[in-house]
């Protein structure tokens, strides 16, 4: 009986942080968002300005 106790105690503790966690992504997101396509666009950059490079060095 007290391991069944456990149990349900254990899983309300997962759903809890569970819960938590998808409150503060949901939150956090598109702080995230923002951050993240600025380094895509960050990386498109430095791709283009390489791309560049090593073309010019070919030559």
């Amino acid at each position: 009986m007290s391991v069944l106790c456990d149990v349900i105690y254990f899983i309300q503790i997962i759903q809890a942080q569970i819960s938590q966690y998808v409150i503060m992504f949901l939150y956090n997101f598109p702080i995230r968002w923002v951050e993240m396509r600025k380094m895509w666009n960050m990386r498109r950059y430095y791709t283009l300005i390489f791309s560049e490079y090593v073309l010019i060095k070919e030559q």
